[in-house]
């Protein structure tokens, strides 16, 4: 029925909220997975974003929803959402990981802020690193940018960026030279080429 509505009203997206609603009982087995998108097949549409759910107590990196690899291997494409809202500023914080993308590598993380006020709600855009609770999700490199973006030009040593970071300094003497022109020397130390 549904696909015969899309056919006839020329409906080219679906957007999904949520797989587990859209499944019935038992999203995370294979035979709700594979009739799921089987479902989407037959509508025929150019795109389709469903959103799924991790199951409570799984480990939020495994990107999996509902820890079954049938919810893995169906997508070609599959973004993971984290929200936060961080004390003594407004609003709320969306980071999105890429973990699979079937026709190219995985995209860099993306990550927005929404500001609610009555009747609207703005977004902008932001990097995942400068939220403190997704540093731990971004790659080393976005790490140490937070760490000299918070020392605001003051010279960072090996020893300071592996304290604030927790990358070890043998690793860290790998990652600093490779960030290129984005990192300067200073004083002992690295600033962000901003302020060298």
């Amino acid at each position: 029925e549904l696909a015969r509505q899309i056919a006839v009203e020329h409906i080219d997206g679906l957007i999904v909220d949520s797989a587990a609603l859209a499944c019935g009982a038992d999203p995370e087995k294979a035979d709700s997975a594979i009739a799921y998108f089987n479902g989407l097949r037959v509508m025929r549409l150019k795109w389709s974003l469903t959103v799924a759910h991790q199951s409570k107590g799984m480990d939020e990196k495994d990107p999996m929803p509902f820890g079954s690899v049938f919810w893995w291997n169906s997508p070609r494409i599959i973004w993971q959402a984290r929200a936060t809202r961080m004390e003594g500023t407004p609003g709320l914080h969306v980071g999105l990981w890429n973990h699979k993308n079937q026709h190219d590598d995985t995209a860099a993380p993306l990550g927005f802020k929404l500001l609610f006020s009555p009747g609207r709600v703005a977004l902008e855009t932001e990097p995942p690193r400068q939220v403190e609770t997704f540093r731990q999700h971004v790659g080393q490199q976005q790490q140490v940018l937070a760490a000299l973006e918070d020392a605001q030009g003051v010279p960072c040593s090996y020893s300071e960026l592996a304290e604030v970071t927790g990358i070890p300094v043998r690793s860290l003497d790998v990652v600093v030279p490779r960030m290129g022109g984005r990192v300067a020397k200073s004083g002992g130390g690295f600033v962000l080429a901003e302020y060298g």
